[in-house]
This record gives structure tokens, C-alpha cells and sequence, in this order.
């Protein structure tokens, strides 16, 4: 059975903690540069899939607010899910990642090769409300 997406996180960081939990530091939605164009040092994704079951390979990639041009694209990462019970956190770090402008940047979750969802990151210039 094909798993969902239960949570897709931006944040600063991500830390294990004992008893199988996750700390995430500095979740975001938004990055509010003071101009553009603007490299950020790095963030990290945190996806949670759960209500499937098996072997499954999946990436990220991010599009222009166009969505005319693939960006970058994550490394394919595999998972197993044991049971529909059981849920895997996957983490995705980026570093030194450059936004030449403004916008609604398309983050693509590719699962199994079949686009699953697609979720907005806005980069507004820091003084814009």
C-alpha cells in the first residue's frame, strides 16, 4: 500500500531525541530576506509518511515561482514502512541555496515516481507586508 504524507516541515533543524521523537528548530513558512537576490545557508525538510506499507523511494524537488525551471532536485532516498501502523521521518538538508527573486518557490514530493504533493515556500522582500 502506498504511503501518505501525515507532515512536510521547513525548519532550521532537526535533532533525534530518545523514545523515537523529533525536535524541529525554527519552523517556517516564510523567509523574508532584507533583497534579492539571496542565498540561504541552509534548512532542512522533515516528511513524515505513514498509512502504507513497504519499500518506497522518494524525492524533493524544488521550481521558480514560474514553475518553469527545476531548481534542484534532492537525492532519492528509500524507505520501508514494516505495517500501516508504523511511520517513517525523513529528513532533506539544503545548503547554500539561492533564490534570485521573490516569490512562491514549488517544493515537489515525487513518491515512487508519481508527483504526491507540492508545497509552497514564499520568499518576500523584508520590508513587504
Amino acid at each position: 500500500m502506498e504511503p501518505k504524507i501525515q507532515s512536510f516541515l521547513f525548519c532550521d533543524s532537526i535533532v533525534p531525541l530518545p523514545q523515537n521523537k523529533i525536535a524541529a528548530y525554527g519552523i517556517f513558512t516564510e523567509i523574508r530576506p532584507p533583497s534579492f537576490p539571496v542565498t540561504i545557508p541552509h534548512f532542512s525538510i522533515l516528511i513524515s509518511w505513514n498509512r502504507g506499507d513497504g519499500f518506497h523511494r522518494f524525492l524533493v524537488k524544488m521550481l521558480n515561482p514560474k514553475k518553469s525551471l527545476i531548481m534542484l532536485s534532492s537525492p532519492e532516498t528509500f524507505f520501508t514502512l514494516p505495517n500501516v501502523e508504523t511511520t517513517a521521518h525523513i529528513e532533506i538538508k539544503f545548503n547554500q541555496i539561492h533564490f534570485p527573486e521573490p516569490g512562491n518557490y514549488v517544493f515537489q514530493v515525487i513518491l515512487n515516481d508519481e508527483e504526491k504533493e507540492s508545497i509552497l515556500l514564499r520568499l518576500a522582500d523584508g520590508g513587504s507586508k
